[in-house]
């Protein structure tokens, strides 16, 4: 699971760069089956003016096939969020969600670009891609991840 949402973060790092005039979102999903869970993937980027305005990512984990799980269900939550800890800085923000009932967890992270420092990119490993265009980065999303779909 822990490898899972480095994977994900990951490809949000990479994904997580700039865009096109006027306002427009590019929205990105993928997944990954897991032995134990599946991992889905959606980044939403927001572009307002040829310049990248804000992303979020939500990295899912669900399709959970652990024998008992409402009995571990607990344990699980709380060990996914001790290794999420909730942060919010200026610009950026990571959360987790969970559903009791469906057995998912979410890691969100969302990064405003027009509020974001550069020591904060770089604490949190986020790459300055203000000077992209929309085009160039779908073309590297596309490119960079197998089996991504992007729509906008």
């Amino acid at each position: 699971m822990k490898k899972t949402l480095l994977i994900l973060i990951g490809l949000f790092l990479v994904i997580t760069v700039t865009g096109c005039g006027s306002e427009k979102t590019l929205t990105c999903t993928t997944n990954s089956k897991g032995t134990n869970m599946n991992a889905y993937g959606k980044w939403e980027l927001v572009f307002k003016d040829d310049k990248l305005k804000n992303t979020k990512l939500t990295a899912t984990f669900k399709d959970i096939t652990i024998t008992d799980i409402d009995k571990y269900w607990d344990s699980y939550k709380k060990q996914f969020t001790e290794q999420n800890k909730p942060v919010e800085e200026k610009g950026y923000k990571r959360y987790v969600k969970s559903d009791d009932k469906k057995h998912e967890f979410s890691v969100i992270i969302e990064v405003d670009y027009n509020k974001i420092s550069k020591d904060i990119m770089k604490k949190y490993s986020i790459e300055d891609y203000k000077n992209r265009s929309y085009k160039a980065i779908k073309k590297e999303i596309k490119s960079s991840v197998d089996g991504i779909k992007c729509e906008g």
